[in-house]
């Protein structure tokens, strides 16, 4: 009997320490497809590379922008829709949607009140207003 307390308790520690709350930031890793990820072929040409972390900047803060306005904003397919090379298409919704994922994963730890107020302080009210 004391044997499956002590499991049963183990395996309530394993568990809960596994959701791990995430920290209130808007760090990102930006993780660039492999076939995007060439360099610049002379000089003074846009690579794949750079084309898609523009796209990809551009719309994570076009994102975080609408929901800090909004913290309920509801995408729509134009908020990622982009045009242009591959790469630009590409960074276009991955940037959206991984600001998304991120903004989602901190609304469910903090709640919709506080990360708006985080989001709106972060990116400053000038930038909201465009």
């Amino acid at each position: 009997m004391a044997n499956k307390i002590l499991i049963t308790t183990l395996f309530i520690i394993i568990i809960s320490g596994c959701a791990t709350k995430p920290d209130l930031s808007l760090y990102k890793k930006i993780n660039v497809p492999e076939k995007y990820q060439d360099g610049r072929c002379i000089p003074y040409e846009t690579s794949p590379y750079e084309y898609y972390l523009s796209a990809y900047e551009k719309n994570y803060w076009d994102c975080v922008k609408n929901r800090a306005k909004n913290i309920d904003y509801k995408y729509t397919s134009d908020d990622f829709v982009g045009n242009g090379w591959s790469s630009s298409i590409a960074g276009y919704k991955d940037g959206y949607m991984d600001a998304e994922t991120k903004i989602n994963d901190l609304v469910k730890y903090y709640g919709k009140q506080k990360v708006q107020k985080f989001l709106r302080d972060n990116i400053g009210y000038d930038y909201i207003k465009k």
